[in-house]
């Protein structure tokens, strides 16, 4: 059998704003797919004259807009997966995983409401409209759609590392702590 190595990486990278995770990013090799969550990538890219540097914008005009929300998730699946296999040892940079990580709770979480309201009607024996979703309980088991989706991705991302030496740096953004 044939011995793979695995020449590309998978990073993550976690701070505050403006402290150079993008920069980061567009260090690594050519071409650099950034798939853009966020706004501020575009002022770093005159620092990288002659870098093949290709924006794929995923600005959402209501994130908190479930239906929104998934049609950009299918089309941002789309240009990973292109992008996972076209990128031959260059790199993707996901800015920032973080909003990438509640687009994806957006639209899983709202599969689960959506299921628990048709259950809910249909043992009430009410039209699921008259049933509040924001009222439908979540529990933590519920995130599992969430993180098998998720996990999917970054297995694809550290397959492409092993065959294709492609790298995939995920950018985390750090979020306010809050207290009881």
């Amino acid at each position: 059998p044939e011995m793979v190595t695995a020449s590309g990486l998978v990073v993550s990278t976690w701070g505050r704003e403006k402290v150079g995770k993008t920069h980061l990013g567009l260090t690594f090799p050519d071409p650099v797919f950034i798939f853009n969550f966020d706004i501020g990538f575009r002022e770093l890219v005159p620092k990288f004259p002659g870098r093949d540097i290709q924006a794929l914008d995923f600005i959402l005009d209501d994130p908190s807009d479930a239906r929104e929300v998934a049609r950009k998730l299918i089309k941002f699946e789309q240009a990973w997966f292109w992008a996972l296999e076209n990128a031959g040892g260059g790199s993707l940079v996901l800015d920032t995983a973080t909003q990438f990580w509640q687009w994806v709770q957006v639209v899983k979480l709202q599969d689960v409401k959506d299921r628990r309201v048709k259950h809910e009607a249909k043992k009430t024996n009410v039209d699921p409209m008259q049933i509040d979703p924001d009222l439908i309980r979540l529990y933590p088991y519920d995130y599992s759609a969430a993180n098998i989706y998720y996990g999917g991705l970054l297995r694809r991302a550290l397959w492409a590392a092993q065959q294709h030496g492609t790298n995939t740096l995920l950018v985390h953004r750090c979020k306010e702590v809050y207290n009881d």
